[in-house]
């Protein structure tokens, strides 16, 4: 089944904007009809459990990394 970016940001969880990048990025194939991209339902899998924020920078004491 195919679907909108508007439908595959609202089960994400994202914005229309985060799913366009993911398709730039090539993590999600979309298929472009006229002026509407469509992607495959069974695409969303592929990036439904990423993590979600950004990555927690790295400790620092002393200039040197800790855990």
């Amino acid at each position: 089944m195919d679907i909108t970016v508007t439908m595959a940001a609202k089960k994400l969880g994202v914005s229309r904007g985060r799913v366009h990048q993911l398709i730039t990025d090539g993590r999600i194939r979309a298929t472009r009809l006229g002026s509407i991209l469509v992607i495959d339902a069974a695409e969303l899998a592929k990036v439904k459990h990423r993590p979600t924020g950004r990555p927690a920078k790295a400790k620092v004491k002393n200039g040197k990394r800790i855990k």
